[in-house]
């Protein structure tokens, strides 16, 4: 996939992190328009969960905790590269009541979105699909 896509790898090794300071420093180290490879991350390191408000905010930056490694990903720090932040748009009402009336995954939402750098074809191109799923219904 990567090579199709002209894309770098990062191979992301949890055990050599020690907190999500670390983890935040590395990520925006990376390079636009890359992979990022987390092998066996469900038993390399015992991520943090967060069971309490109190406790969160005690660990936040001492360990690292799948909250800060799930906002790294695909959060706040995610933004800072080529990805997309659209502002208010005329088109937002429609896009709104048709998500009242049709069931789509984020996932689908989203992959519309990035089918065009133009925020007025992209949203258009999300109100169409959207209505097909209407019609689909």
């Amino acid at each position: 996939m990567a090579n199709y896509l002209k894309f770098d790898v990062y191979d992301l090794d949890l055990k050599e992190v020690q907190c999500n300071s670390d983890l935040r420093r590395l990520l925006i180290g990376t390079g636009n328009c890359s992979l990022l490879v987390i092998e066996d991350i469900d038993c390399s390191i015992g991520l943090q969960n967060r069971n309490s408000e109190d406790e969160y905010n005690s660990i936040q930056d001492e360990k690292i905790t799948l909250s800060g490694l799930l906002n790294f990903i695909d959060g706040l720090w995610s933004s800072c590269g080529d990805e997309r932040i659209i502002k208010e748009h005329a088109l937002f009402g429609e896009v709104a009541e048709l998500l009242k009336k049709v069931r789509a995954t984020p996932a689908e939402v989203g992959g519309e979105l990035m089918k065009s750098d133009d925020a007025d074809l992209a949203l258009q191109g999300l109100i169409n699909f959207l209505k097909s799923k209407e019609v689909q219904s």
